[in-house]
């Protein structure tokens, strides 16, 4: 007797179907977790090179510039040359955010879907500098201090957090779709002295 082995048309439909709503349910959370995995990226990279500038003006005894950006198209930049400069500046031009001849930037578009928001300055940019002696981040004559939240298409808020004495943290604003915050980072986002 020949039997003859494989799969009905009908089981076929069945496990497509079965994949289908598997693969429906992993899908979301997969993107969930990849949008959360780029805000962290982005606020780490933001955290590293404020601390990096303030590292740098005590080490060197000489004031570095920073230059922030907000927005959908957010940056970040440093220079150790005694002007402001821009981060959305090639390396080529004469208001670079460059460090030894190296162009010092994080840019948003590195972190797809993440916008910045600020405190920090009234408009869409803002230039400060941390000082050559205790690294106390000052606009003109003033100390400065303030915030720089990261936002992600899930509403999560991860917040980068300085204060007039120079200390840069980071925390997790816990909001209405997620109370709890995002996991690793602590709560309390309130701005020091």
């Amino acid at each position: 007797m020949n039997t003859i082995r494989g799969f009905t048309v009908l089981e076929l439909i069945v496990v497509v179907a079965i994949l289908a709503v598997l693969l429906s349910m992993g899908v979301p959370a997969m993107i969930s977790q990849i949008n959360k995995s780029r805000l962290k990226g982005a606020v780490e990279a933001g955290y590293s090179h404020l601390q990096l500038a303030k590292s740098e003006a005590i080490l060197r005894n000489k004031k570095m510039n920073i230059n922030i950006k907000k927005g959908d198209n957010w940056c970040l930049g440093m220079t150790d040359q005694n002007r402001t400069c821009d981060c959305t500046a090639a390396v080529t031009s004469t208001n670079a955010c460059v460090v030894d001849g190296s162009l010092r930037v994080v840019k948003g578009v590195d972190y797809p879907n993440v916008t910045l928001r600020s405190n920090l300055g009234t408009g869409s940019t803002f230039n400060f500098t941390f000082d050559d002696i205790r690294g106390m981040p000052q606009s003109g004559n003033t100390f400065v201090n303030g915030t720089m939240t990261y936002v992600n298409p899930d509403n999560l808020y991860i917040s980068v957090v300085m204060s007039r004495l120079g200390m840069v943290r980071v925390c997790s604003n816990p909001n209405h779709s997620n109370p709890q915050g995002v996991h690793g980072y602590p709560k309390d986002c309130t701005v020091a002295p």
